[in-house]
């Protein structure tokens, strides 16, 4: 519905022992951040050249998720468009079909940070027949608290401000309506949101996704059914690690990373309470921390320096 080009640029990396024999190579697929069409702070191809010696040799294919308002959270959406099929058919069988790659899940990992670490945890425990291992960097996760927990909802003042922004939208035309999405996703603030909303609770009609919360006279009134469609993103844990709990087990590794220091705390929140899950359910696990924020460590985390 928002206009974006069906045909995607993905990032492919060969390494020198591609050329060099003809054995099938292993496949790890890199699921980027919003906003974001790479792995940050990484000066590519070289940093893999050096960093991936000693190494079983691998192919890294970096999937960005970018779309009109900033990210697409690699769900499939019918405002947005089907990012996780897109992930798990179109990339994997053309990588399959055009590279000589190991072509089954023994042969694929995935991984991905914020957004693309959300990403790569919600894709894997669905699809472990296509992705043996994942390991997740600051994924969009939250605890307890659910989905109000974010900045998104964490503050009455912003809810109150998001409202008033999206509220004239409502009975536009489909082409004044994107234009003024356009102009409010300016705003790293309200952008989110908007892509948040049409990837998670999308509807077909102006601005394009259910909201939780509206005014009726100064007080804010919150419909539940709407939230759990918003907490069935980055919350609804518990219920998930139930769900998929076979999924889970079945993959050969899990890692999951984070920074204390993280901007966004309900992260760090949420990383823990998706380790104390995991625990509980008997799945194993590796469950690192550091000393860094949402994006100054990356290159170091991937690369192990």
């Amino acid at each position: 519905i928002i206009g974006d080009p069906t045909e995607r640029d993905i990032a492919i990396y060969l390494p020198k022992e591609y050329f060099s024999s003809d054995a099938l190579l292993p496949v790890v697929y890199y699921l980027p951040g919003f906003g974001d069409s790479t792995m940050i702070s990484m000066v590519l191809p070289n940093d893999f050249d050096s960093g991936l010696k000693g190494l079983t040799p691998m192919i890294i294919v970096i999937i960005p998720g970018i779309d009109r308002f900033g990210g697409s959270f690699f769900v499939d959406s019918n405002v947005t468009g089907n990012w996780s099929e897109f992930v798990v058919k179109d990339v994997v069988n053309y990588m399959d079909t055009h590279y000589r790659t190991i072509p089954k899940n023994t042969g694929r990992g995935l991984s991905g940070h914020s957004m693309g670490g959300f990403g790569a945890f919600n894709i894997a425990m669905r699809h472990p027949d296509v992705f043996s291992s994942v390991f997740a960097l600051a994924p969009g996760l939250v605890g307890t608290k659910g989905i109000e927990d974010t900045q998104m909802f964490d503050s009455p003042a912003h809810i109150r401000a998001f409202i008033a922004a999206m509220e004239p939208i409502r009975g536009l035309s489909d082409s004044a309506a994107l234009s003024a999405l356009d102009r409010n996703a300016q705003s790293f603030e309200i952008g989110f949101d908007i892509a948040y909303g049409m990837a998670f609770a999308p509807s077909k009609t102006p601005p394009y996704f259910e909201y939780p919360y509206k005014l009726v006279g100064n007080d804010l009134v919150r419909d539940d059914v709407i939230l759990a469609k918003w907490d069935a993103g980055f919350g609804a844990v518990h219920k998930e690690v139930d769900e998929f709990k076979t999924n889970l087990s079945s993959l050969k590794a899990i890692g999951l990373d984070c920074g204390l220091n993280d901007e966004y705390q309900w992260i760090v929140r949420g990383c823990d309470y998706f380790n104390g899950e995991l625990n509980a359910a008997g799945i194993s696990l590796n469950y690192t921390t550091h000393a860094g924020m949402h994006q100054d460590k990356i290159r170091g985390r991937i690369l192990g320096v």
